[in-house]
């Protein structure tokens, strides 16, 4: 189900996309997780920004919240020894810590791809501790980048500098997120992703950059548009932030115009001013806003969460 001009209809609206009643029962009866991507691995935790702006909205409304340290950089090996069992015990911590507030995941490009890995290997976690998942641009049908990574073909110097920070040069990590692994992936479990999308209330956000839009991820973008024929963020393309089978969608998708990969969980265009930086962060937080309303809307079209 395309939810997309809710989305459009929430972030160009006046006056914030949550109702006071809806905030309450965030407050009351949830906590959220955030899952980071690879980038949250290039900088320290005690310094990193990945989701600032949206854990200060989610502290100002004493939402409760927790962004453990990112293992993202770990590939398919890698993966099933650490990533599923962190997560999982953080789910298991907070939910500890809260027992009367359940779990909503947001994650972020392969921090999705985490999520859902350890949603299946731990398949009593949905629809019990974790009621719903709120998943940004990730490359659930893989990217024809990591191929290319894989393959060793890179296409110039401003590329290969590109490719270092996302894909870290590492070839585990590049297989993971690779078109034939994740198509392989999918259809491999095909019956469990479909029976976690029925316990488990999933939202997909999906974004796409165009050449006219400002962004560091411009020469990937041409990139995927000339050799693919492919619309995307800048390093996955749009079709493949939806979680699906076969090019069949599991779950219901937001899809958004000029947003590329990362301007959606980093602060990252150079501002000019405290009114640009502001703008920025206030743009950010209505995209993170608008999602938990559809989330919260969408509850009862796909599953029970009481």
């Amino acid at each position: 189900m395309d939810l997309s001009e809710q989305f459009f209809n929430l972030l160009q609206g006046a006056g914030s996309p949550l109702s006071n009643d809806e905030l309450t029962e965030l407050k009351d009866r949830y906590q959220i997780i955030f899952l980071r991507g690879l980038m949250g691995d290039l900088v320290p935790d005690r310094v990193n920004s990945y989701f600032l702006d949206q854990m200060q909205w989610l502290q100002q409304h004493e939402i409760s919240h927790w962004r453990p340290e990112s293992n993202s950089g770990y590939g398919m090996q890698k993966l099933s020894r650490n990533n599923i069992d962190a997560i999982e015990r953080t789910i298991l911590d907070r939910h500890q810590m809260y027992p009367d507030k359940n779990v909503i995941l947001v994650s972020h490009s392969k921090g999705g791809i985490d999520a859902l890995e350890t949603l299946l290997a731990r398949n009593y976690l949905p629809g019990t501790q974790v009621k719903g998942w709120i998943a940004m641009q990730t490359p659930f049908s893989g990217t024809p980048i990591a191929d290319w990574v894989i393959r060793n073909r890179l296409l110039n110097p401003v590329t290969q500098s590109l490719l270092a920070g996302p894909f870290k040069g590492d070839r585990d990590v590049a297989l993971s997120m690779g078109t034939q692994a994740r198509v392989d992936y999918t259809r491999k479990n095909a019956a469990e992703i479909q029976a976690l999308a029925k316990k488990c209330n999933i939202l997909s956000f999906a974004s796409r950059i165009s050449s006219a839009d400002q962004s560091i991820f411009r020469p990937l973008r041409y990139a995927l548009d000339r050799n693919c024929d492919m619309a995307s963020d800048g390093l996955i393309p749009t079709e493949s932030h939806v979680l699906s089978i076969d090019g069949i969608p599991c779950c219901p998708w937001v899809e958004a115009n000029h947003l590329d990969h990362i301007y959606t969980v980093l602060p990252v265009f150079p501002d000019r001013g405290s009114n640009d930086r502001l703008s920025h962060k206030h743009r950010r937080v209505r995209i993170f806003t608008s999602l938990l309303k559809i989330w919260m809307n969408n509850r009862s079209n796909q599953t029970s969460l009481n």
